[in-house]
């Protein structure tokens, strides 16, 4: 798994929201709020990254 830093999640409605994006791409994830990171697949850390955008998410490898 690759690891991403999302400053930008504060809540559980962020982690909500990353979540319903990254499985409505069977983008396989793991999220930890307290840390502030969401943990991909490597094959998926691009696709991952414009999701996040998209969701106006800046995530950091």
């Amino acid at each position: 798994m690759k690891t991403l830093k999302v400053e930008e999640m504060h809540c559980m409605n962020c982690v909500n929201r990353i979540s319903s994006a990254l499985k409505a791409e069977a983008i396989e994830f793991e999220i930890k709020l307290e840390e502030k990171i969401v943990r991909v697949d490597p094959e998926n850390v691009e696709r991952a990254i414009d999701l996040l955008d998209d969701l106006g998410f800046t995530a950091s490898q």
